[in-house]
C-alpha cells in the first residue's frame, strides 16, 4: 500500500470488494499484516483484544503507558466501519484530541473517504473530554 492513500480505508475497500467485511478471520488478518507491514506488528495482548474486538466482544485493555492501547483501538475503529457504525476517541486534552483527529484523517482517509461519507451513520467522531473543576476521574 503506498505511504501516500489511507492504509485502513484501502483494507476496507479491498474487503469490501472480496465480500468479506463481515468475516472476523479476514479482518484480523488484514488488520494484523497491515501492522507488521508497518513496522508494528501485534504484540499477544493486542493480539487477543483484536480478536475479541473483531467478533463483537467488549473489551477492556488495561495495559501500561506505551503498551499499544492506541493499536487496540484502531481495531476497533476498524471493526465499527466494516459493520457500518460509528466509533468515539475520548481524550482529556485538546492537544492529544487534534493530533489523534489527523492521525486518524491519515489512517481512516479525510471528508471525501466512502467509509467516513457515504454512510451516514458511520465514522468515527474525535472528541475532547471535559473535566469539571474539583473533579477526579478516580472518584472520591
Amino acid at each position: 500500500m503506498s505511504a501516500l492513500r489511507p492504509a485502513l480505508n484501502v483494507l476496507l475497500d479491498d474487503l469490501d470488494d472480496e465480500g468479506k467485511l463481515d468475516d472476523t478471520d479476514a479482518l484480523f488478518e488484514a488488520f494484523s499484516s497491515w501492522a507488521a507491514e508497518t513496522g508494528r506488528p501485534l504484540y499477544e495482548h493486542q493480539e487477543e483484544a483484536a480478536l475479541a474486538i473483531l467478533s463483537g466482544a467488549h473489551t477492556i485493555a488495561a495495559t501500561p503507558t506505551g503498551s499499544g492501547k492506541s493499536m487496540i483501538a484502531l481495531s476497533t475503529h476498524l471493526a465499527s466501519l466494516a459493520a457500518g457504525g460509528r466509533t468515539y476517541y475520548t481524550a482529556p486534552l485538546k492537544a492529544l484530541v487534534s493530533e489523534k483527529f489527523f492521525d486518524l484523517i491519515s489512517l481512516f482517509g479525510g471528508r471525501f473517504n466512502r467509509w467516513l461519507q457515504h454512510r451516514p451513520v458511520s465514522g468515527i467522531v474525535v472528541l475532547r473530554r471535559r473535566l469539571r473543576r474539583g473533579s477526579s476521574s478516580r472518584g472520591s
